[in-house]
């Protein structure tokens, strides 16, 4: 499954993605631009692997997983975005 996401830059000065990474090998995510300029967005985009987490009880019903952001903000250094999913 595959989704994508808005990072809007609110600020009033150059956003700089650092570092994108994820909770679980099986999810990945990549950003579209490391740098956004003043009200300018990127797209975050998610891949949440089902398959990758094998057919036994571990990998299915209520699955959470997290991307973590590291910009530049002072104010918010690691952004997280959490994604969850019902596994059947």
């Amino acid at each position: 499954v595959t989704q994508t996401f808005k990072v809007k830059n609110s600020g009033k000065s150059i956003l700089e993605i650092k570092r994108v990474a994820t909770s679980c090998s099986c999810t990945t995510a990549k950003i579209s631009e490391e740098k956004i300029a003043p009200g300018e967005e990127a797209d975050l985009v998610a891949t949440y692997d089902t398959a990758a987490m094998g057919s036994g009880a571990h990998g299915k019903g209520e699955q959470e997983r997290i991307i973590y952001v590291k910009s530049n903000d002072a104010s918010i250094p690691q952004a997280e975005v959490t994604i969850a999913a019902f596994v059947k």
